[in-house]
């Protein structure tokens, strides 16, 4: 039994002892136990792994040029609203968003833990992310008259080294992550 099973079975049979012990005590040996499951999950995001993952990222072609002419507070909201509508299939295909960039966003399918249907759910998801840009597309020249909003996906997958001290479980870094992006 490792440290965390142990820890968890503690609190569980405190837990379980809660009518004989009373409130009091078991709320304060609980908030012991608490802690250091806290710390040993603090020290599992920060540890760094060696895993398969996938990697994709994704990006407005030229953005930049196609806000150019709209208020601050306009081009802010075109690209959070397009980041979070392009955003979606990544959560919706199992993935998940290790860090937004300006006009994209960094993802990874397999972490924290893998399946072998990883690639597929990374393709699958681009592909669902493409037809919502086009409909985003769409969306801005109709509302805004922008015209010729593109954006640009890449994946990879391969061995990833996976955590560490300043993004803790979100950082990742390897030859998956140079060629996706």
């Amino acid at each position: 039994m490792n440290e965390r099973e142990e820890l968890q079975k503690a609190i569980a049979s405190l837990e379980a002892q809660r009518a004989v012990l009373g409130d009091t005590v078991v709320n304060t040996a609980l908030a012991a136990l608490q802690a250091q499951l806290a710390r040993l999950d603090e020290r599992d995001q920060t540890a760094q792994k060696r895993k398969l993952a996938t990697v994709m990222f994704m990006d407005m072609a030229g953005h930049t040029a196609l806000i150019r002419d709209l208020d601050l507070e306009d081009q802010l909201e075109v690209v959070d609203q397009a980041l979070t509508l392009l955003s979606e299939p990544v959560k919706a295909f199992g993935g998940h968003i290790t860090r937004y960039q300006g006009d994209g966003f960094k993802a990874v399918f397999g972490l924290p833990h893998g399946d072998e249907h990883d690639p597929d759910h990374a393709i699958r998801a681009a592909l669902a992310i493409q037809s919502r840009a086009r409909e985003i597309a769409a969306d801005l020249e109709k509302r805004w008259n922008i015209q010729g909003f593109q954006i640009r996906v890449g994946i990879d997958t391969g061995m990833v080294i996976a955590g560490g001290i300043i993004e803790g479980q979100d950082s990742i870094s390897g030859p998956p992550v140079n060629l996706a992006a």
